[in-house]
């Protein structure tokens, strides 16, 4: 339970920091009574707690738990190669679809659109994880002890789905 409810609050964390570096980037250009009057808008907090306990409680808490059991007597270089090709590529769509299908209303014409958003943009955004995250994966299994791992994960995380939250933000994964 810890794993779910760490997890939770860091992802609940993501969604909160994306919606602040989307919102000030869209003061960018704008006059300042605009640039005000939308500033103080707020952040949709509720938005914030569901992505994080439906992804990151439900959804990456267990995973990262999980594989970490399964893959701890695997030698290094072959626990990097599965995180890689099976937990990455298991996160990021998941993210992907669950911040669409909350961004969309989640009902089920916005779990159809966030299904398509995902299956145009997986591979882009899987080739761009993979030039970041197995650096990530590296330090992690050399430098940080097997009780910290999911933290760690859960960390790495954090920075990177708040870049993938926040390249959403216009509805697309591309930047």
């Amino acid at each position: 339970p810890t794993t779910q409810h760490s997890c939770a609050g860091i992802f609940t964390f993501t969604d909160v920091t994306s919606q602040f570096l989307l919102k000030k980037a869209s003061l960018r250009g704008l006059s300042d009574s605009e640039a005000k009057k939308r500033d103080a808008q707020p952040l949709d907090l509720v938005h914030s707690v569901k992505f994080g306990v439906l992804f990151g409680g439900m959804w990456a808490g267990p995973l990262f738990h999980t594989f970490f059991n399964c893959v701890y007597f695997m030698p290094v270089p072959v626990r990097i190669f599965f995180q890689c090709i099976t937990v990455d590529p298991l996160n990021i769509p998941v993210c992907m679809f669950t911040q669409n299908w909350l961004k969309g209303g989640a009902d089920m014409e916005a779990a159809k659109e966030a299904a398509t958003i995902v299956q145009d943009n997986f591979v882009s955004v899987y080739k761009r994880a993979l030039s970041i995250l197995p650096f990530g994966h590296v330090c992690m299994n050399f430098l940080v002890p097997v009780q910290y791992r999911t933290l760690w994960t859960s960390c790495q995380a954090y920075c990177w789905n708040t870049h993938l939250c926040f390249s959403m933000g216009g509805s697309s994964c591309e930047e």
